[in-house]
């Protein structure tokens, strides 16, 4: 059974005008902020290109879009669930109802790519990531500790990002340095199996669910919920 937080909570996630709508949240937050999001680096494996192995890592990694988001729709009704203190939901890019301003709508990754292959010095390039479709899932408890608006405490425990790993939906474009240009169609052929796009899918999402994330999400969201309750 939902509290009456909760219940309130959830209509404000969905409408646009107020600050905890979904794509508000999300942009809103800070310390570190999550449009655009960042992160320093990850590792793809290592495979094997002419022979030779080779692992590549992506570099400085900087995500956009994030906040392009709202909770996603089945025939009219929002997917989110509420148990008690609890609520659950599912979001979908990109924002038809409300889009942010100077925000891509689609999620998009720009990186540095770092080949070392074995035996031989290591070469760099950039990368640049398009995903068409994605899904931000979220879970997040309401509380307060003496029942007031003014107390409540909004937790985020999971934010995930979720796709299509494969090549339908995921574009990427490769630029290596003109030293290396001659590799170009052999690492633009690893990186595009549904393998290696599943891992920067899972990559983001693992960078994106962390506890200092996850505070500061929480952070905004819980001023948000309080000056959207006590109005």
């Amino acid at each position: 059974m939902a509290n009456s937080f909760s219940q309130l909570l959830i209509i404000y996630l969905t409408t646009p005008p107020s600050d905890f709508y979904l794509s508000k949240i999300v942009r809103s937050s800070s310390n570190p902020t999550l449009e655009p999001f960042t992160a320093s680096e990850l590792s793809l494996g290592s495979q094997s290109v002419l022979g030779v192995s080779m692992a590549l890592s992506l570099q400085n990694i900087s995500i956009q879009g994030l906040s392009n988001v709202q909770i996603k729709k089945n025939n009219g009704k929002p997917v989110i669930t509420v148990n008690g203190n609890d609520v659950n939901f599912v979001a979908e890019m990109p924002n038809t109802e409300a889009p942010p301003d100077n925000v891509p709508n689609q999620f998009t990754i720009s990186a540095g790519l770092l080949v070392v292959p074995d035996g031989t010095p290591s070469f760099k390039g950039g990368l640049y990531i398009t995903i068409k479709s994605s899904e931000l899932t979220g879970n997040f408890t309401a509380t307060s500790s003496d029942g007031t608006a003014g107390q409540v405490q909004v937790n985020y425990t999971s934010l995930a990002i979720g796709a299509v790993a494969d090549k339908s939906n995921i574009t990427i474009t490769l630029t290596l340095d003109s030293a290396d240009s001659q590799m170009s169609p052999f690492i633009s052929s690893i990186l595009n199996q549904n393998a290696i796009l599943s891992r920067i899918v899972s990559g983001v999402a693992d960078a994106l669910n962390q506890p200092n994330i996850l505070q500061a999400i929480s952070q905004y969201s819980t001023i948000a919920a309080r000056n959207v309750l006590s109005a």
